[in-house]
């Protein structure tokens, strides 16, 4: 990381193993689809994008993936740095 307040922080994705095990594609498309995650969240246009989560959202989500979000938000208010992992 640099000091510049004008620069992005650096950071790494890295995706979890079996996070494409289920994808149903081309080994090229699934290249695509890695390159333009990498680049949506590197330039920020993934947040940008995004929109919120409705209580409809929420409740329609798996138990796992509600727990995993739970944690990682909780880890952001701790403040405390820890790994971040795409499943």
């Amino acid at each position: 990381m640099t000091d510049d307040a004008n620069t992005k922080p650096e950071f790494k994705i890295v995706f979890a193993p079996g996070s494409f095990d289920s994808f149903e594609g081309t080994q090229e498309e699934l290249d695509e689809l890695v390159t333009e995650i990498t680049a949506q969240l590197t330039s920020g246009d993934a947040l940008a994008e995004s929109t919120p989560v409705t209580a409809e959202d929420w409740d329609a989500l798996p138990d796992h993936v509600k727990e995993l979000l739970i944690a990682e938000f909780e880890s952001l208010e701790s403040e405390q740095p820890r790994a971040r992992v795409l499943h």
